[in-house]
């Protein structure tokens, strides 16, 4: 045993009150016996000394010299051996210190973003315009979210997954931070046709969350799919629909002419398409009129959207029992060293 740990297995710190509180004890059955080995002398001396046979023989009292201290040492070795025993059992009941770890195991969701990228996103009644400022806040929800596959669906009079379900965030950030109005063909929105394209990323995914976000301003003026029968064909899949209208009803800046005056165009959406839509696929309908109200949206959408997760919990143990089996060894040794020696009574052996 190096020398360290010998000074550590005879520090007084293992008989300290509040060093056996620490423990945890595995076996406290043990514990229980303890008092019933510090009353063994007690029974000895009831059963064995007082019973015995014995001469009553009537002498002076003696004067109670250094001799008669001496013979008291005759109970060191029953001293020994009862801390023997009581080292013993303390080993048995397993004194331990226990470190719980709890881990939490996320499990993300499956996330589409379907994104209107119409020529009426350009309007200016968000600043810059409203596709940028879509932009920036799913870029900040993304920066939120843990664990999650997500990917993109864009669309204007034709749409296309523009990247599927995918962890990589930094290529999602990338492909988001790319898009622009004049990536489709512009002056149509197939909203129907963009959902179907979402749904075919979704449908065989096994996660048992799965979520589309789509944002638009307007209204489906294109494609062979209506938007009623997209969320409908959702909801067969465990698919959910959150929908997120943009922008204010009626008048809007759109740029400005060559001689520096703004365009003002009419701006119209079909609200009750998109609530059709959330409803029909067990999702929910938000509006947005502002950059303000629109993160407040994706709040609320972010709760909606949990994760889900497993909570493991580990106990490691950290077992003290030997240092009181070595504290008992020692003292066993003694006292068979004692039972040959001067302080072992022999008339009582």
């Amino acid at each position: 045993m190096p020398e360290s740990d010998f000074t550590e297995l005879l520090s007084w710190q293992w008989f300290q009150p509040s060093t056996l509180k620490s423990f945890h004890w595995d076996s406290p059955f043990f514990l229980y016996l303890i008092p019933l080995v510090i009353l063994l002398p007690v029974f000895r001396w009831l059963f064995h000394v007082r019973f015995r046979q014995k001469i009553e023989i009537g002498t002076a009292v003696p004067k109670r010299d250094f001799g008669y201290y001496l013979a008291l040492l005759r109970f060191v070795p029953v001293g020994v051996f009862l801390f023997f025993l009581i080292m013993i059992l303390l080993a048995l009941a397993r004194p331990q210190t226990l470190d719980s770890a709890v881990s939490k195991k996320v499990k993300g969701i499956d996330l589409l973003f379907v994104l209107d990228i119409s020529e009426s996103m350009m309007l200016e009644d968000f600043v810059p315009n409203r596709l940028e400022v879509a932009k920036s806040i799913v870029s900040d929800f993304i920066k939120n979210r843990v664990q999650d596959k997500i990917g993109l669906v864009v669309f204007s009079g034709a749409a296309y997954s523009l990247l599927p379900l995918t962890t990589d965030y930094d290529l999602l950030q990338q492909s988001l931070a790319a898009i622009k109005t004049n990536d489709l063909d512009t002056g149509a929105t197939a909203i129907g046709n963009a959902l179907g394209v979402g749904i075919n990323r979704l449908r065989n995914s096994p996660s048992k969350t799965k979520l589309m976000i789509l944002l638009t301003d307007g209204d489906n003026t294109a494609g062979n799919l209506s938007p009623a029968t997209a969320a409908m064909l959702a909801k067969k899949f465990n698919i959910k629909i959150y929908t997120i209208g943009v922008g204010k009803n009626g008048e809007a800046p759109f740029g400005k002419t060559a001689q520096g005056i703004t365009n003002w165009v009419t701006s119209t959406l079909d609200e009750k398409s998109l609530k059709e839509i959330a409803y029909l696929s067990d999702g929910a309908y938000f509006r947005a009129t502002d950059k303000s109200s629109l993160k407040k949206c994706f709040g609320k959408i972010n709760k909606l959207a949990k994760n889900s997760f497993t909570i493991d919990r580990a106990t490691n143990a950290e077992d003290f029992y030997t240092y009181y089996l070595y504290w008992g060894l020692i003292a066993l040794m003694v006292w068979l060293a004692l039972k040959s020696s001067f302080m072992n009574n022999f008339m009582e052996d």
